[in-house]
This record gives C-alpha cells, structure tokens and sequence, in this order.
C-alpha cells in the first residue's frame, strides 16, 4: 500500500471507531475526515489514469473513469458503480451532513481501498 493512500486511510479509520455523536458535534474531526476521503479519492485517480493510460485506455471526464475502469477490465461493474458513488460524495463533501459522511465511512474505505489494490495490481503487471 502506497504511504500517501494509508496516511489517508488512517485519518478515516481513526473516525470509524468514534460513536456517531461524538464524530456529528467534532467539526475538526469532520474537516479532517473529508480530507482523509478527498485524500483517498485523489490517490485513486491519480492511479486509475497510469492504469487506463497504460493499458491504451482513456476516458473523457473524471465522472467516466470508474466506467472505463470497468470496461478495461481493471475493476468490476458493481466496484465501479460504489466508485462512483464514493468519488462524486468527496467531490461535494463539504456539503455533505456529518452523520451521512460518517454512515459511509466504512463503505468508503473498503471501495477505495479495494479499488486502488486492483489498479495497483494493473499498474505493477504492466510495468
């Protein structure tokens, strides 16, 4: 795992283990966990680009890429459904209620986390 993706990873899982009411009234905790999650989502796409670039693939819009993942074979349909999902809530994460960013806190960490393993795993056979 890539240091800047587990620096991240760690700010989100560090908020996971907080009861919900604690994570709702900290709005330094909030602030930080968005940054973990914008974090993660910018190490993805930075990531997916080298794999679809590398691989011959490319993709119009930030929006297209978990689709053109998908269709190169590098993540599944469903991962890149839940990728999107996830990349479009960092996207607008300040206006985002606390209790819904901390309802998928574990859902953000398991598909980002999961799709960065697969593409890492794309990039690696590649080079």
């Amino acid at each position: 795992m890539e240091p800047e993706f587990l620096k991240f990873y760690r700010i989100i899982e560090a908020s996971v283990k907080l009861r919900p009411e604690d994570f709702i009234s900290d709005r330094e905790t909030v602030k930080k966990t968005i940054i973990g999650i914008k974090g993660l989502a910018g190490c993805v796409r930075e990531f997916a680009m080298k794999a679809l670039q590398a691989s011959g693939n490319e993709f119009i819009n930030d929006k297209d890429m978990p689709f053109a993942l998908a269709s190169a074979k590098i993540i599944s349909g469903s991962l890149a459904d839940d990728l999107s999902d996830l990349l479009h809530l960092a996207d607008t994460a300040e206006g985002v209620d606390p209790i819904v960013i901390y309802s998928n806190l574990v859902r953000i960490m398991e598909t980002f986390e999961e799709a960065f393993v697969n593409i890492k795993a794309v990039l690696e056979r590649i080079s």
